[in-house]
């Protein structure tokens, strides 16, 4: 069985980029009969950009509920 790696920045904040990822793996799986596997391809300043995003928003809501709450 011929083996097909797919490389690609999948775990992105863009969810269709996902869904792209999984149609091409079951479009080639299917259709060629293979084995197609997903290779998420991460950089470091890409992982570190996505934690101090996350951060934010985390710090972002603790904001949020405290004003609420003072109301």
């Amino acid at each position: 069985m011929i083996k097909i790696g797919i490389l690609t920045f999948h775990n992105n904040e863009n969810k269709g980029v996902v869904l792209q990822a999984f149609a091409l793996q079951d479009r080639l799986s299917n259709h060629f009969n293979c084995d197609a596997d997903v290779v998420e391809y991460r950089t470091k300043s890409k992982e570190r950009s996505r934690k101090v995003k996350y951060m934010l928003q985390i710090l972002s809501r603790s904001q949020e509920h405290i004003k609420t709450r003072k109301s």
